[in-house]
C-alpha cells in the first residue's frame, strides 16, 4: 500500500481533493465506468480552451470496462511488444489501463491520440507511444510545441501580449521574435514596461489597427494567436512599410516655414551682411512654396536627363531647396548665398545649382563684395604682362560663367589654383606678341607638372571657345607617367638563381 493523490477535475460535482491510502486489490471501489472520469463531449463541437487534466492510475481503473473501436488494435500491439520484451501479464494489463486513459482523454471528433497528451499519464509514457504509433493511432508533437513532460504542467498565456497559444513557455513566439528587434521602455498606449515599436507594445500594435488606436479602449481581456497571428509574423517588408510610414509622418509635422523670405517689393535700406547658413536647424525639415517645388522638381528631371549620379543629384536637390525655401522664388538668389548653402555640410553642391538658377534668371552674380580669391586673381592678372591681360580677364569671364556660352560658375578659389600656375609661366613667353603664337613645344616644355598643365589646358580651351586664338596648342599635349626601371640584380643572386633552372649552366653563360 502506498499514498497517491487523488484529483478530480473533470466536473463541479466532484469531491475535494483529499489524501487516502488506495491499493488495487479486491478491496477498492468496482466503478467499471465511471462517467464522471473523462465524460464523453460533443461531437462537432469546438474547444474553447483545453485544460490540462490530472490522471492516475484509480481513474484507469474507473473506466476499465468502457469500450473503444481502437481498443482491439492497440490491445494487439502490446501482446506484441510483450512478446519482444518478454513481459508478463501484469504488464500487459497495466499497458491496457494507460491507453484506455488516453483513448478516453481525446478531444470530440479526434481519432488520433496526441504526444503531448500521453506525457500527461501517470505510467508507461514512453512504452504507450510506441504501442499507439504501431497501432497507427499517434499524433506526432510538432516541432512547435514546447509543452512540458511534467504530467502537470499546465498552459499559460503569454506574459506580454496576454495571448493563449497552448504552450506552457511565458512568451509565445511571436512576442520573442517582437523582444529581438525592439527596445524596452514604457508603452504610451497601455503604460506597460515593454519593448515597443513606434512607441506601442505588440499587443497594442497588434490587436488593434493603427487607425483605432487612439479611440481604442486598453487590452482587457485575453485574445487567442500568440503564435498564429498573421499581422505579427509579418516581420519583413509589412513592418519596414510601417515604419516608413510612421516615420514620414512625423517628419511631415516636424517641418516649419523659414523665419522670412525676401519680398521684391521691399526697398533695401544697406546690403545684408553675409549669411550663416550653417546656423539652420534641420535644414531638410524647411517647407517650400509650390513655386519653388516646381523648381525643384524640374532640376530633378534635368539630372534624370543628363544621367547625373545619385549623389550629385541628392546633394543639388538638397541645397536648391534649402535656397529657395529661405530666399524664396520672387528675386534673384545672391551668388555668395548658393557658395554660402555649400558649406553647411558635405552632402550640399552649389556648382550645378548656381548653373541651373543661371539659366533660370534667378542668379544674382556678387559684384560687390570681393574675396580674397577674387581679389588675388584679379591682382595677378595685373601683374601679367601686358600683351597677356586681356586673354586672362576673357579666360577668368569663361570659368565664372560669363562668357559667349553660358556654363556653371567656377568657384574663386579654383580659379586662383589655376592662375597661380599661369602666371608662373607667362614671363617665359614674354617674347611672344599674344597666347595666339604659342606652340605645342613651348607647352610641353612649361608643364613640368600636372597643375601647370591643367591651368594651361584651361586656359588655351577657353580662349579657344571664345575664338580668341586659331587653335589649342595644348589640345594634343599629354603628360606620360615616369617608367621605372627595375634594379638590377647582384651577380651572385643572380648565379644562384640560374643554378637552379634545369638545363643552363653558368659555366657555359660565363664562358
Amino acid at each position: 500500500m502506498h499514498w497517491r493523490q487523488v484529483v478530480f477535475r473533470f466536473g463541479p460535482d466532484l469531491p475535494v481533493p483529499r489524501w487516502r491510502p488506495w491499493s488495487p486489490g479486491p478491496s477498492s471501489p468496482t466503478v467499471c465506468d465511471d462517467p464522471r472520469v473523462c465524460p464523453p463531449q460533443i461531437p462537432g463541437q469546438l474547444s474553447w480552451t483545453q485544460l490540462p487534466r490530472t490522471l492516475t492510475i484509480e481513474h484507469a481503473h474507473r473506466i476499465a470496462d468502457r469500450s473503444f473501436p481502437e481498443l482491439p488494435a492497440v490491445a494487439a500491439a502490446v501482446d506484441h511488444m510483450a512478446a519482444e520484451r518478454q513481459l508478463g501479464e501484469a504488464w500487459k494489463r497495466l499497458a491496457l489501463h494507460m491507453a484506455r486513459l488516453a483513448l478516453a482523454g481525446r478531444e470530440a471528433d479526434q481519432q488520433l491520440v496526441r504526444e503531448q497528451d500521453l506525457a500527461r499519464l501517470p505510467e508507461l509514457r514512453g512504452p504507450l507511444v510506441e504501442l499507439f504509433r504501431r497501432a497507427g493511432l499517434l499524433r506526432r508533437r510538432p516541432n512547435r510545441w514546447h509543452l512540458s513532460l511534467h504530467p502537470h504542467a499546465s498552459a499559460v498565456s503569454c506574459e506580454h501580449c496576454l495571448s493563449w497559444s497552448g504552450t506552457t513557455a511565458k512568451l509565445c513566439s511571436a512576442c520573442k521574435n517582437w523582444n529581438r528587434f525592439n527596445d524596452t521602455g514604457e508603452c504610451r498606449r497601455c503604460h506597460r514596461v515593454l519593448p515597443l515599436s513606434l512607441g506601442r507594445c505588440r499587443s497594442c500594435r497588434v490587436v488593434h489597427l493603427e487607425q483605432t488606436l487612439a479611440d481604442a479602449p486598453v487590452l482587457d481581456q485575453l485574445w487567442f494567436g500568440g503564435e498564429i497571428d498573421i499581422y505579427a509574423n509579418k516581420t519583413g517588408r509589412d513592418l519596414k512599410t510601417a515604419r516608413r510610414h510612421q516615420a514620414r509622418r512625423a517628419r511631415a509635422a516636424r517641418r516649419y516655414w523659414p523665419e522670412h523670405l525676401i519680398d521684391p517689393a521691399q526697398l533695401e535700406l544697406f546690403p545684408a551682411p553675409e549669411r550663416d547658413w550653417t546656423a539652420i536647424r534641420d535644414p531638410g525639415l524647411l517647407k517650400i512654396t509650390p513655386e519653388a517645388q516646381y523648381l525643384v522638381d524640374e532640376l530633378d528631371r534635368l539630372a534624370r536627363a543628363q544621367s547625373w549620379s545619385s549623389a550629385t543629384r541628392k546633394k543639388s536637390l538638397r541645397t536648391l531647396r534649402v535656397l529657395l525655401a529661405w530666399l524664396g522664388t520672387d528675386t534673384p538668389i545672391p551668388e555668395r548665398d548658393v557658395y554660402g548653402a555649400g558649406s553647411i555640410t558635405e552632402h550640399y553642391n552649389t556648382v550645378r545649382v548656381a548653373g541651373f538658377l543661371q539659366t533660370k534668371g534667378l542668379l544674382a552674380p556678387d559684384s560687390q563684395a570681393v574675396g580674397t580669391d577674387e581679389a588675388s586673381v584679379h591682382r595677378w592678372v595685373g601683374q601679367a604682362p601686358a600683351q597677356f591681360q586681356a586673354d586672362l580677364r576673357a579666360w577668368v569671364s569663361v570659368l565664372r560663367g560669363e562668357g559667349k556660352r553660358p556654363s556653371p560658375a567656377m568657384p574663386w578659389n579654383t580659379i586662383r589654383g589655376y592662375m597661380l600656375h599661369v602666371v608662373a609661366v607667362l614671363p617665359v613667353w614674354d617674347h611672344l606678341g599674344s597666347l595666339n603664337e604659342v606652340t605645342e613645344e613651348e607647352v610641353k616644355t612649361a608643364a613640368v607638372n600636372y597643375s601647370y598643365f591643367t591651368g594651361l589646358r584651361s586656359l588655351f580651351r577657353a580662349l579657344r571657345r571664345e575664338r580668341r586664338i586659331f587653335r589649342d596648342p595644348a589640345r594634343n599635349v599629354h603628360l606620360t607617367a615616369p617608367v621605372r626601371v627595375p634594379r638590377p640584380i647582384p651577380a651572385d643572386r643572380l648565379k644562384g638563381l640560374l643554378d637552379q633552372v634545369p638545363g643552363i649552366k653558368t659555366s657555359s653563360l660565363s664562358s
